[in-house]
């Protein structure tokens, strides 16, 4: 991805701080206050440095950086919001363009690092692949975007994180809808949790041997926990955009209790893992 202008970067530190801010209005405490800030604008700053280093130990600090993992639950929440848009005409064209429109207002509230941008043009190359009906032409259009990146900057072909979200893609394009062959349940916002993790696990198995042989090892404890941490993160991930979405005060100690929730379960899980 080409660096961003100066300009473009002090918009997007500004809708950051935006996110920050209206993020800090939610009734939680510090620990969870600095964690959902984390998770969802991409502002590591104020996480407690034990929590960062129990991610790292149980090999699930990929979970605290925006990633591919990341713009992959806006796909799956904002597919599931706009899916009544497919009965007008055109309507999966709008739907594309709105989801892709979604993934770049993540990216740019993320800060629009190269690793960001990335990530969002890869996940909206997936939006596009899915869209096809033809599987050959998914893997052309991903190859495509891939091609195009390493055109304007060739030293990506050795950038681990240009390495990491192609594989991801690819293997979310191959696996997940040989994974989800059929809904867990026909509603739909029951159905969106168990697509996140099916999703996580398409992701982390493409990317596992790459991450064994770039980092050394990688905790098998991982591979066990990571399902549950992709849940928990989903839950606490949409519940963070739709208070962004729809800050009304009467939502605030429903979403609170909600994102509260999900991280003690979600931090408890790690903490048993990293001990």
């Amino acid at each position: 991805a080409p660096p961003t202008r100066p300009g473009l970067s002090l918009r997007a530190a500004a809708v950051q701080r935006w996110a920050v801010e209206r993020l800090s209005r939610l009734r939680l405490n510090d620990t969870d206050r600095n964690l959902i800030t984390t998770l969802v604008a991409g502002e590591r700053r104020g996480l407690d440095p034990k929590l960062r280093a129990d991610y790292a130990r149980t090999g699930v600090s990929h979970i605290l950086s925006v990633s591919g993992l990341h713009m992959g639950f806006v796909l799956i929440l904002v597919n599931l919001l706009t899916g009544w848009i497919v009965m007008f005409r055109r309507g999966h064209l709008i739907r594309n363009a709105v989801v892709i429109a979604a993934l770049w207002t993540y990216a740019l509230m993320a800060g629009l690092s190269p690793p960001v941008v990335r990530a969002a043009l890869m996940m909206s190359t997936a939006q596009l692949a899915f869209g096809l009906s033809a599987r050959g032409d998914r893997y052309n259009l991903l190859l495509g975007a891939a091609t195009l990146m390493l055109a304007v900057n060739p030293h990506y072909l050795f950038d681990i994180s240009f390495q990491l979200s192609f594989l991801a893609v690819l293997s979310i394009l191959f696996l997940y809808p040989r994974l989800y062959r059929r809904r867990l349940s026909p509603i739909r916002w029951v159905d969106a949790p168990w697509s996140s993790v099916l999703l996580g696990i398409a992701a982390q198995i493409g990317t596992l041997p790459l991450v064994a042989y770039s980092f050394g090892n990688l905790p098998l404890i991982a591979v066990f926990i990571n399902p549950a941490v992709v849940l928990c993160s989903f839950i606490a991930v949409c519940a963070g955009f739709l208070w962004l979405l729809l800050p009304l005060g009467f939502l605030n100690p429903w979403l609170s209790h909600l994102i509260s929730g999900t991280l003690w379960l979600q931090n408890t899980l790690i903490d048993r893992a990293s001990g």
